[in-house]
């Protein structure tokens, strides 16, 4: 392999540019600058994950090196890399949070989303399905009446015993074989409003009491689960060491620094 080699005349035209240099120019440029002793740190390359830590990640772990570096003013590179390692430590500690988070709300929807069928919850959202269908028939008969002023024979058989009609009873027995004409009185809406309204309350009274039991569960489940949690516990633990160990020889530093000025 034969070295590319620069020739003199090469070296001082490039060192040449290079005092004309203005630096970034344009916003984009500028902006990229503001994170460069951010890259430069000991893990900074990897530390910002913008899918899970978010499109202002980068400026936010700016802010907090700056911040660390006025707090605990470093001297020198490797004092420098120390507060990088805890700025960065810091940012994990935050991310773990964000999981914890983020593994207690799958752990609830992974358990609640889909009702298991024969659960508790399911069998109490199922026992008013009944219920349900009647609301639904005698709110469906009830706008009927309202628009036409009447209401079909199909849609009087679905709702003649929920309103315990017992005009129609009574023709029906005289003659079993012939459908009598609905007779849509005030009497007769007034018992279907009645029902319905009834009918409506105990869907509502289970309806409330689901909810509460969903609400018991979303409590119970807002922990993750204990694998989730043992993978970011143990993450945290070494973040944890990470950063004492850099601060306790950051500090031994300056202190061994003041004691030599001294």
């Amino acid at each position: 392999m034969v070295k590319k080699t620069v020739t003199p005349r090469k070296v001082a035209a490039n060192r040449n540019n290079a005092k004309h240099s203005t630096g970034p120019r344009t916003e984009w440029g500028k902006f990229n600058s503001r994170f460069n002793a951010v890259k430069d740190g000991l893990f900074a390359v990897e530390v910002v994950i913008s899918d899970c830590d978010g499109d202002d990640a980068r400026r936010k772990l700016s802010k907090l090196l700056k911040d660390l570096q006025q707090e605990l003013r470093p001297v020198g590179r490797f004092q420098t890399e120390l507060v990088e390692m805890i700025a960065e430590g810091l940012w994990r500690l935050r991310r773990a949070t964000r999981a914890e988070c983020g593994a207690a709300r799958m752990n609830f929807w992974d358990r609640s989303n889909d009702l298991p069928q024969g659960s508790n919850i399911d069998k109490l959202n199922r026992s008013v399905d009944l219920e349900r269908l009647c609301v639904k028939a005698l709110t469906e008969a009830r706008e009927e009446i309202r628009l036409t002023g009447k209401l079909s024979k199909e849609s009087y058989q679905k709702i003649r015993l929920l309103v315990e009609d017992k005009h129609c009873d009574q023709v029906a027995n005289k003659n079993s074989e012939t459908t009598s004409e609905p007779v849509i009185d005030d009497d007769f809406i007034q018992r279907l409003d009645k029902k319905t309204e009834s009918l409506r309350f105990v869907v509502l009274q289970v309806d409330r009491r689901v909810a509460d039991r969903m609400a018991d569960s979303l409590k119970h489940s807002a922990l993750a689960s204990a694998e989730d949690s043992e993978k970011i516990s143990r993450y945290r633990s070494r973040t944890d060491k990470e950063i004492e160990w850099a601060l306790r020889t950051l500090f031994m530093l300056q202190k061994r620094s003041k004691h030599n000025k001294g």
